[in-house]
């Protein structure tokens, strides 16, 4: 039976879910923004591209993504509400997300600064562990699974989400019987990311999610992938001998304890990585502390307020004296012919800012009234000007300290 149309916009799904547009596509389907018309809320839908009754692996990875999600509660993991199957395709019913994801960030503006990618990462890893507590093994995690929401009621940088548990695998309890839900010789992921024993088809457990993580993790800091190839066989052959570039070599910038976390969780040894993904946000969140506190500048205590005002007042009040001993000096020397004055005249002086006029480190008050010593104006003179200023600076602080002592 071929698949039904794809629903267009202004369609209404199951009697209440009206098509806006398309959000997204993919090899599994289409992404909608929709409106529930009973409760006039903003949803999306997962539209399976394929038709159920010809398709039964998508029709269960598709089960299998609802199932897992009714499973983890997590604010930093897609929420799932509902599954919905009719006669001519199917679709998940879930929020609604407004931003990018991770890969389209990458793609935007490259590499990303260590402690960023570090609060993009972390969130994610604990949605991860959530996942683990619960027995599910992602198996597919990438930059593009992750999203990246802009959060317009708070104040976040960004709110990452972790997208499409459709090939998660649940583990069963260690008393059931053996099965598995993929058939022998079928990989399904995303071989870039993918760990050694996935592409060779070994059972995986939470390690394989930390070296997703890693590979990931790689990308952010240095902007490239870790593993690339021609063909499917060239990538997969460098994973699965790790032939991976040194991040050191790729990221010459990044700390040397991140590179080290990193390709700790990307060994091609499964037993030499972190044993969970919770163990390897541990260490990032060690790393993360201390960048954060040594980037935290130090700063002297501010002063109050009202003795700034009365510091801006002394200054006014130097500058206004400076100013008037000059005009002072030049109105009261005689006129002398210019020969005369050209003959007796001293040797100019170079220009002298007057500054340090207070021995309490208040040189700031003067930092704006900067008085230039020229011919006509006497040093002695200018001392005392200097004198009368720090005087009226040191009443300033007397009347002050009576205040503050009331």
């Amino acid at each position: 039976m071929p698949p039904g149309p794809t629903p267009r916009p202004g369609d209404v799904l199951a009697g209440k879910y009206r098509i806006e547009r398309v959000v997204g596509s993919g090899g599994m389907g289409v992404v909608f923004a929709v409106t529930n018309l009973l409760t006039d809320r903003p949803l999306a839908i997962k539209w399976l591209a394929r038709s159920p009754a010809d398709d039964d692996d998508a029709l269960r990875r598709f089960k299998r993504e609802a199932k897992i999600a009714g499973r983890i509660r997590h604010p930093h993991v897609v929420d799932i509400h509902d599954i919905h199957m009719q006669q001519d395709g199917c679709f998940l019913v879930m929020e609604l997300l407004e931003g990018e994801s991770l890969a389209e960030r990458l793609k935007r503006s490259g590499a990303i600064p260590p402690v960023e990618a570090c609060q993009i990462l972390l969130p994610c890893m604990s949605g991860v562990s959530a996942a683990h507590a619960a027995q599910v093994t992602h198996r597919d995690l990438k930059p593009d699974n992750i999203f990246l929401c802009r959060r317009s009621n708070v104040e976040e940088r960004v709110h990452p989400k972790l997208l499409d548990f459709g090939i998660s695998r649940m583990r069963p309890p260690p008393d059931a019987p053996h099965t598995t839900e993929t058939r022998a010789g079928t990989v399904l992921g995303t071989p870039a990311y993918m760990a050694p024993e996935q592409l060779l088809g070994v059972p995986c457990d939470a390690r394989t999610d930390v070296y997703s993580l890693g590979v990931t993790m790689y990308e952010m800091l240095s902007g490239a992938r870790a593993f690339e190839g021609a063909t499917y066989a060239a990538l997969t052959s460098k994973i699965i001998h790790g032939e991976v570039i040194p991040l050191a070599h790729r990221a010459p910038g990044a700390p040397a304890e991140l590179i080290k976390i990193v390709m700790r969780a990307m060994h091609l040894q499964s037993e030499a990585r972190y044993p969970d993904v919770a163990t390897m946000a541990a260490s990032i969140q060690r790393w993360l502390s201390s960048a954060e506190i040594s980037a935290v500048p130090i700063q002297e205590p501010s002063r109050p307020r009202r003795n700034r005002v009365w510091q801006l007042a002394v200054a006014a009040f130097g500058a206004f004296a400076l100013a008037a001993l000059a005009i002072g000096l030049r109105s009261k020397e005689p006129i002398a012919p210019a020969h005369a004055k050209a003959a007796t005249e001293p040797p100019p002086l170079e220009p002298q800012p007057l500054v340090r006029l207070f021995e309490d480190g208040q040189q700031s008050l003067c930092a704006d009234v900067e008085l230039v010593v020229g011919v006509e104006t006497d040093r002695v003179q200018i001392v005392q000007a200097a004198r009368l200023i720090q005087l009226g600076h040191e009443g300033v602080q007397h009347r002050q300290h009576r205040i503050d002592s009331e």
